[in-house]
């Protein structure tokens, strides 16, 4: 029955794809177009991930992992060739959702020590999650080896450099960040649908802002264009002086 909801879901797509602007419209197509498990073990071997945790993800309505390594596989993929850096480290989920991505970063890096917040917990997630305000991490001075923001930092609006400066203080060494750059006319369009309230920065901005707040850029890399641009940054912090 829920394939014939999903089909249905996609024809209406069709049209609304057709005559509006809106990318949420292709991305819900996109991701309903993959909402299978027919590549979960070829997935599971690439990212070094137990097909049964993507089957678990997908199974309870948190995640469409076919679509999630498809959009944001570069990340996962620089996860993996980097894990002997990073196997056992803790880490910071800021507006981690269900938990979905730290059950990936979990399995890669063979490691349990994390936290999670967000400013709205689901009725069902992963793991225990912490409601913070949005604007600030209320953690100790080097609390993680890790801080991670994936798509969050833009819903941040002003409170985006409190909690760069946050991150910086309460991370031992790294920060990754994933992000929805600003460098084409239809990533302002992605932008203005995405969140009105949102503020999108260009790749050179948040290189910028980056530096200006004591980070350094160890890696960085785009991550799939389709729709619109997306970009994985790797940050290390830099020492005070």
């Amino acid at each position: 029955m829920s394939n014939i909801v999903d089909l249905c879901k996609r024809v209406a797509l069709i049209p609304l794809t057709a005559v509006t602007e809106n990318p949420n419209y292709k991305y819900q197509k996109i991701a309903l177009a993959l909402k299978n498990t027919d590549d979960f073990p070829a997935i599971a071997a690439e990212f070094q991930i137990p097909e049964t945790l993507l089957r678990e993800q997908f199974d309870a309505g948190f995640d469409i992992p076919s679509y999630r390594f498809k959009r944001d596989g570069a990340f996962f993929k620089w996860l993996v060739d980097n894990k002997a850096t990073f196997k056992g480290m803790s880490w910071l989920d800021v507006g981690a959702d269900f938990g979905c991505v730290s059950a990936y970063i979990s399995a890669i890096i063979e490691s349990t020590d994390m936290k999670l917040c967000d400013i709205a917990i689901r009725p069902k997630h992963n793991f225990e999650i912490r409601q913070f305000d949005g604007k600030s991490l209320d953690y100790e001075d080097k609390s993680f080896d890790i801080v991670l923001f994936s798509f969050v930092l833009h819903h941040a609006s002003s409170s985006t450099i409190q909690l760069l400066k946050d991150a910086r203080r309460i991370s031992r060494k790294h920060m990754f960040v994933l992000e929805d750059p600003k460098e084409t006319a239809q990533d302002d369009i992605w932008g203005y649908y995405h969140d009105k309230s949102g503020v999108f920065r260009s790749l050179k901005e948040w290189r910028s802002l980056f530096d200006l707040l004591g980070f350094d850029i160890a890696a960085e890399q785009a991550l799939s264009p389709e729709v619109h641009s997306r970009h994985f940054f790797h940050l290390v912090r830099r020492d005070d002086s």
